[in-house]
């Protein structure tokens, strides 16, 4: 099985993806980037609501094509980082520090590292949804307690 062309190129993120070192970083600084000039909000929501089931569904294409969790997949940190941007205030200081937040959470996974060996490309994209909800989390507490 191969990947179509549109599938490649969104599900890489315009080939971000394929970039030789931290697509998944560079994809999320991207996001961030972008959404710092988008505004409402409502338009990163919707941005967000459409691109759900269509990251599923090319996770799912990535890892029967290419392999499990494959670093090409970045359509996922666009999840996440959309999921991160539409919780924190539209100020550069919470921009960069919960883009670190999310960064750090994805990346070393603490204690949700097995959610990411689910099948099916269920895994590719919990992982990140967590590690999001996980960062807006420690903005919401972060707030609570100031």
């Amino acid at each position: 099985m191969e990947l179509k062309g549109w599938e490649k190129v969104a599900g890489s993120f315009f080939y971000v993806g394929y970039t030789m070192k931290g697509p998944g970083t560079i994809t999320s600084a991207l996001v961030f980037g972008a959404a710092w000039f988008i505004y409402p909000d409502g338009l990163l929501v919707g941005a967000l609501l459409a691109l759900l089931p269509l990251s599923f569904y090319l996770a799912y294409r990535f890892e029967k094509c290419v392999g499990h969790d494959p670093s090409c997949f970045t359509l996922d940190e666009v999840i996440g980082s959309l999921i991160v941007v539409c919780f924190i205030p539209h100020k550069l200081l919470p921009y960069l520090v919960f883009f670190i937040v999310w960064r750090l959470f994805d990346i070393f996974k603490p204690f949700f590292k097995p959610v990411e060996q689910i099948q099916q490309g269920i895994g590719i994209m919990i992982d990140d949804i967590i590690g999001a909800l996980l960062t807006v989390g420690v903005y919401f507490l972060y707030n609570w307690f100031m």
